[in-house]
């Protein structure tokens, strides 16, 4: 099953892995803002709208795990976490609010499966 046409706010704070992400999720039929930073995030998650976030978890001014806490404070969104990182940041991610996580770097199916099973989850 394709997945609906969704406004992501991707959070990745290396211009590269946030270009080429951002260019799979585009092909996917996707319309993408990046943040390199939580600043900038916070920024573009008041201003503008989004239904999904891809937050990675070790930002260079703060963690994912915090930014997601602080952007539900204003409204709830569905969020998958990026981590380069092992189980427990996999722990934190369920524990803040994320629904699914793909570790890095990031494969196109499971990119795919990801976002497929957070609009399932949202649409029951």
């Amino acid at each position: 099953m394709q997945a609906k046409s969704l406004y992501i706010l991707l959070v990745e704070d290396h211009a590269d892995s946030a270009a080429a992400l951002a260019h799979i999720l585009e092909r996917l039929g996707h319309h993408v803002e990046i943040a390199n930073d939580t600043a900038s995030a916070v920024r573009s998650f008041v201003f503008k709208h989004c239904d999904l976030l891809l937050i990675d978890i070790k930002l260079p001014d703060g963690d994912g795990c915090d930014l997601l806490k602080e952007l539900s404070a204003i409204r709830q969104v569905p969020a998958i976490a990026l981590t380069g990182l092992g189980k427990e940041d996999i722990e934190r991610t369920k524990d803040v609010g994320f629904l699914q996580y793909l570790q890095k770097p990031v494969e196109i199916e499971k990119l795919k499966e990801a976002i497929n099973a957070v609009q399932s989850r949202i649409t029951r």
